[in-house]
């Protein structure tokens, strides 16, 4: 064979691939090409996103704010300003679940007692009075240092000392009303701002439900002493001392105006919790992003073990940003925002990412909560104390007139009062209302969520509700018209017969 027919050969062997098999070249490279190119985006989008957290954290470092869990942990204080040992030592005595503590929580505080239910407090009290008496200790102490171990992760931080608080506010109202049936309306108006005090112990904690704890606790004292003012016996001796009769003594009731006025313990845990809350966050958002935490935990799910979901870092740790600066945002304004309407006019909406696109923002979504119901509640807690203050203020000028009440709360400035205190619900600072349709028995109200001053109406806004109350409404309103403590002779013939049948 010669040198031509060879070459002819090899080149015959030599075929083109196919146009099948170059498109598959090309879909080949285009995907490597692809794959690299997203890779370097997420790349370069993670460690953007991770920047700018960590300058974010930095400058909150520098202004001295919480930042990681351990930053929660409450400063070292005096053995001597510590409530936290004598509440959870009175936590530990008290009995939650026997059968007096069972039985008077099924008691209809609002309403007249009738003899089986004093024989309830009466044991209860009776038997707890060691509680009390450690409960009495710890109001004198200015701070509470709860020992909790605030570490990653946070979110999984437990605080069952707070269900204890609620059951020893409930003791101390329940001991407030055995004074109140024995005719000592000392002993009971100090047996309730020993719940107040508990109520600012339950404020030291960096976190949302430990200030809603605290708001429920002082409103367990604010609404009992809500309905003792109309019928507050106060003594005429200026001692201090307590009259005979058990009579309230006037410094006594100025102590306890003072102390429903001052909003210092509550602010603080206000702010606190927002801290606590943005602190979570961040904590949460790092360990998810790190693949340290489940997703899954975070929605209520259970995770079943195995490959966790995979969750892109750039989007965890830009959500984890846009929450904590928009906490931040909240709490500033609420700072500078004395009443509701006005927090409300300058409420820094949603960040636009989140609101513009929820699902691709899921992060945020899922880990962000009702932030305006808990503000809410901060202000109506206000509100309630600034009542309760206003009713026994009321109360003290009646005793030095003849048992007749102010024309105008101005009159009780400043001898009851060191100033009307403003409405939280208001806007501009507007003064709590005050009603004397009926001279005898006046109210002081506030104009209630809306803002709206209805007149002291008590028409519902939620038929629905299962109890009245008053923050149900059209106005939130507190009358100085003396409630039955107990029923009539009557009332308890018509109970027994009724159970008789």
């Amino acid at each position: 064979m010669d040198v031509t027919q060879a070459d002819a050969r090899h080149h015959d062997d030599e075929q083109p691939l196919p146009r099948r098999g170059r498109r598959w070249r090309w879909i080949g490279y285009v995907f490597l090409l692809l794959t690299v190119g997203l890779s370097v985006a997420y790349f370069t989008w993670s460690r953007k996103s991770e920047a700018r957290l960590t300058e974010f954290m930095d400058e909150l470092r520098r202004a001295g704010e919480p930042v990681e869990p351990g930053d929660l942990v409450h400063r070292p204080i005096p053995a001597e300003d510590d409530a936290a040992p004598d509440l959870r030592a009175a936590a530990a005595l008290l009995d939650t679940k026997s059968e007096a503590f069972d039985a008077f929580n099924k008691i209809e505080l609002d309403q007249p007692l009738g003899a089986a239910d004093r024989d309830v407090i009466t044991k209860l009290v009776e038997g707890e009075r060691d509680v009390l008496e450690k409960m009495r200790v710890a109001r004198g102490k200015r701070d509470a240092d709860w020992r909790i171990p605030y570490q990653s992760p946070s979110i999984m931080t437990l605080l069952p000392h707070l269900n204890d608080l609620r059951s020893l506010a409930n003791l101390g109202r329940a001991a407030a009303i055995r004074e109140r049936l024995r005719g000592n309306d000392d002993a009971a108006l100090e047996h309730l701002r020993d719940v107040l005090a508990v109520g600012n112990a339950a404020d030291t904690q960096p976190i949302m439900v430990g200030h809603l704890v605290a708001l429920g606790v002082r409103s367990v004292a604010v609404y009992e002493l809500d309905r003792m003012a109309p019928a507050l016996e106060i003594g005429d001796d200026r001692a201090g001392d307590a009259a005979p009769t058990g009579s309230a003594t006037r410094q006594h009731v100025h102590d306890a105006i003072r102390e429903l006025l001052d909003e210092s313990r509550s602010d603080a845990g206000f702010a606190a919790a927002f801290r606590g809350e943005r602190t979570l966050q961040l904590d949460t958002a790092i360990l998810v992003a790190d693949r340290k935490l489940d997703i899954r935990a975070l929605s209520g799910a259970t995770p079943s073990g195995g490959f966790a979901p995979p969750v892109p870092r750039g989007l965890v740790l830009t959500d984890a940003r846009l929450m904590a600066e928009y906490v931040t945002d909240i709490l500033k304004v609420v700072q500078t925002s004395s009443d509701l309407p006005t927090f409300r006019n300058n409420q820094p909406p949603l960040p636009a990412p989140v609101r513009g696109n929820p699902k691709f923002h899921f992060f945020a979504a899922m880990m962000m909560p009702a932030y305006d119901r808990f503000i809410t509640q901060h202000y109506k807690g206000k509100a309630d104390t600034r009542m309760a203050a206003t009713l026994l203020a009321l109360r003290l000028y009646a005793a030095d007139h003849g048992g007749r009440y102010p024309e105008k709360l101005d009159e009780l400035v400043p001898k009851y009062l060191p100033s009307v205190p403003a409405d939280p619900l208001a806007a501009g600072g507007a003064p709590l209302k005050y009603s004397t349709a009926d001279p005898s028995a006046p109210s002081v109200y506030s104009v209630g969520e809306d803002g709206v001053d209805d007149g002291g109406s008590t028409a519902p806004v939620r038929r629905s509700a299962a109890t009245p109350d008053r923050w149900n409404m059209r106005d939130a309103v507190v009358p100085m018209k003396p409630a039955a403590l107990v029923k009539s002779k009557e009332e308890e013939a018509k109970q027994k017969a009724a159970e008789g049948e």
